[in-house]
């Protein structure tokens, strides 16, 4: 009975070390967006405008970015509780490039025809040529968003999550 109480009090403990850096993170993530409105607010409803279309493009690289790391590190917590090495190490080998080749196309979509991209969401070439601009400008972050993600998977597997989120903190007040 002992044993047991323990075993869950241990459980507990990696659970909160585990789960607050990663909420926290994502909360921290998610400011993002609200710190370019807030920041662009300033400069009129067609830069707003602007930022929120070119926002639309790049939350479906997010989206397809959170699926590669959501499957890397259900395959890297498989293989670390298997204590497989082998395994885990090439999983996240191919999960590294799997999200380069992926932030790669999406660069180049953005830097080859950002305006044509922006021009499915808007008819209005003002807003168009304000979304491509940020959009192109944004379009730098993809690769090292691809790395970020994969790594701060895999050091939430190895119960690491602290390390991210002092990454995450760093780069807000950057």
């Amino acid at each position: 009975m002992m044993q047991r109480k323990t075993e869950e009090q241990e459980f507990q403990k990696s659970l909160v070390r585990i789960a607050l850096p990663v909420a926290l993170q994502s909360l921290l993530q998610s400011s993002f967006s609200m710190v370019d409105q807030v920041m662009i607010g300033q400069l009129g409803s067609v830069s707003i405008a602007g930022i929120g279309i070119a926002g639309k493009f790049a939350w479906i690289y997010s989206v397809v970015l959170g699926a590669v790391s959501a499957a890397a590190g259900i395959m890297l917590a498989q293989y670390i509780g298997q204590s497989n090495v082998r395994s885990f190490g090439s999983s996240f080998r191919r999960n590294l490039v799997l999200s380069l080749v992926i932030a790669a196309g999406f660069w180049l979509l953005c830097a080859a025809a950002a305006f044509r991209l922006m021009s499915f969401y808007t008819k209005d070439v003002q807003t168009c040529e304000t979304a491509t601009v940020y959009l192109r400008i944004y379009a730098w972050s993809f690769i090292p968003m691809a790395v970020t993600s994969i790594v701060s998977v895999l050091l939430r597997c190895t119960e690491h999550a602290f390390f991210p989120l002092i990454a995450g903190i760093f780069g807000v007040a950057l």
